[in-house]
């Protein structure tokens, strides 16, 4: 599931174990606001709970705030946390907006050669 969304209210960070001196995975669940579906079925509510981790570097402040333009790539709720949609991983699983990347995402590049 791809979707274009906006990262809602009470953005919240947990710590985790540092993977190096520089990068830290770092924990996020938060609400988003679903503004378009690129691949796969349509959600039934445009609202949806979130857990993301994201690789960061350790010094730098939180990465994803309220109100965000974000690009989600998710896989369905476990039975740990059933209605809580998660992201596929810690590198692009929640990826800052791009309408190029929007615009690959959806088929709609017309200069891209097969």
């Amino acid at each position: 599931m791809i979707v274009v969304a906006t990262v809602g209210k009470d953005v919240m960070s947990m710590g985790s174990a540092p993977i190096s001196d520089l990068f830290y995975p770092r924990a996020y669940y938060f609400d988003a606001t679903i503004t378009s579906s690129l691949k796969g079925k349509p959600f039934p509510t445009p609202n949806i709970p979130i857990f993301a981790r994201r690789i960061e570097k350790n010094s730098q402040p939180l990465s994803i705030h309220d109100g965000d333009k974000v690009i989600l790539f998710l896989k369905k709720p476990t039975a740990n946390e059933p209605g809580r949609w998660q992201a596929v991983d810690a590198w692009f699983g929640v990826t800052p907006y791009s309408a190029g990347l929007e615009a690959a995402l959806s088929g709609k590049l017309d200069f891209i050669v097969h």
